[in-house]
């Protein structure tokens, strides 16, 4: 999608509208993992993993589902043989998953792991994420970021003296125009 601005606003205008575009749009997003013994940020002794490399690995993929309120939290529990892979979670899960099809975790024996989702938009905090769940030792919380969009960037040209053409790439066009318009009702006046 192009947008045209004055020159001097190219690269400004450009990173607004990414980030709020990055910012608005929802979707659902790991935020929690129970496991089935004393879980740290860096430790656990049922997995090989850390649970940080664990939600590194899942972090990376994307998760779609048919409909989601805003705050609202999905939980679903995977079979993990010694070798937890993205097609394992894929056969396992209520969600289109997508995304590389690597080794996810390794279990010193077979075990479980349960995962939380949330439907949220922008950045939510470990914190928040703390405070949607029941903690116990078993659960490792993370923050999490929120956008259906994957590699959003732009590009920008001169067109004419004065004027640029700032380029989205990494979404559909639909969604840059969709923030463009959100945008532009932040600057209304009265």
């Amino acid at each position: 999608m192009l947008i045209k601005v004055p020159t001097q606003l190219s690269e400004l205008a450009g990173n607004f509208v990414r980030t709020y575009a990055l910012s608005q749009f929802p979707s659902w997003r790991p935020f929690a993992y129970r496991f089935e013994s004393r879980a740290s940020l860096l430790s656990n002794s049922l997995f090989i993993d850390k649970p940080l490399d664990i939600h590194t690995k899942i972090s990376k993929l994307k998760f779609v589902c048919e409909g989601g309120e805003l705050g609202e939290i999905r939980e679903e529990a995977y079979s993990v043989s010694n070798s937890f892979y993205v097609k394992d979670l894929v056969e396992q899960s209520n969600f289109m998953v997508s995304g590389e099809g690597s080794m996810l975790s390794r279990a010193l024996n077979p075990t479980s792991l349960t995962v939380y989702y949330l439907f949220q938009k922008g950045l939510t905090t470990e914190e928040g994420n703390r405070n949607l769940v029941g903690l116990d030792e078993n659960m490792v919380v993370f923050a999490s970021r929120h956008t259906v969009i994957d590699d959003l960037g732009f590009s920008i040209k001169e067109i004419d003296e004065g004027v640029s053409q700032v380029d989205f790439y990494g979404c559909d066009a639909q969604l840059i125009q969709t923030a463009l318009t959100e945008v532009s009702q932040i600057f209304l006046t009265i």
